[in-house]
């Protein structure tokens, strides 16, 4: 099978640009766009802050993995998915993302993730009164988790186009 018959899955650390390329990359190669994270809101009917703050991040992961198991409804070559940062957190989330399709890391630098999304406010795991030190202990812990993927790209210092052109250019798409 050709890699551009695979669907394609972004993961990476929040801020990392999964949803912004995502988005073009479904564009370009005439497919859905799916956001999981997107997909747990209109599950839940709550956003993902308030899903962490009503539910625990416990419940918040259990849905993620509902949400990655979703993602095996769909055919080949259909769609590119953009992930939330800590799906790859499971083992099982792992092994249902690389029966998806073709899993992509979008890395990124603890400094780009905060100047990305420090001070937005809307992301539970930085409620933090050292956002860019809590960035780097979370990039530290899923760093194995992160490991598993078949295509790696830094995003550091790219547009979103750019990170675009990369995957296509190495995915021959």
């Amino acid at each position: 099978m050709s890699q551009e018959k695979n669907n394609i899955i972004l993961i990476g650390f929040m801020g990392a640009g999964k949803s912004v390329v995502g988005r073009l990359l479904a564009n370009k190669l005439d497919r859905i766009f799916i956001d999981t994270d997107q997909l747990i809101e209109s599950r839940e009917g709550a956003s993902i802050t308030q899903i962490f703050e009503t539910c625990g991040e416990e419940y918040f992961r259990k849905a993620e993995s509902e949400a990655a198991e979703s993602l095996l409804e769909y055919s080949q070559g259909s769609f590119v998915a953009a992930t939330g940062g800590g799906i790859m957190l499971r083992e099982s989330n792992r092994s249902v993302l690389k029966k998806a399709g073709k899993v992509i890391l979008l890395q990124v630098s603890a400094e780009e993730a905060f100047k990305r999304v420090g001070a937005s406010g809307d992301r539970p795991l930085l409620n933090d009164p050292r956002p860019l030190e809590k960035i780097r202990n979370l990039l530290e812990v899923r760093k194995n988790c992160y490991a598993e993927h078949d295509y790696s790209f830094n995003t550091d210092g790219k547009t979103p186009q750019e990170i675009c052109e990369e995957i296509c250019l190495t995915l021959k798409c």
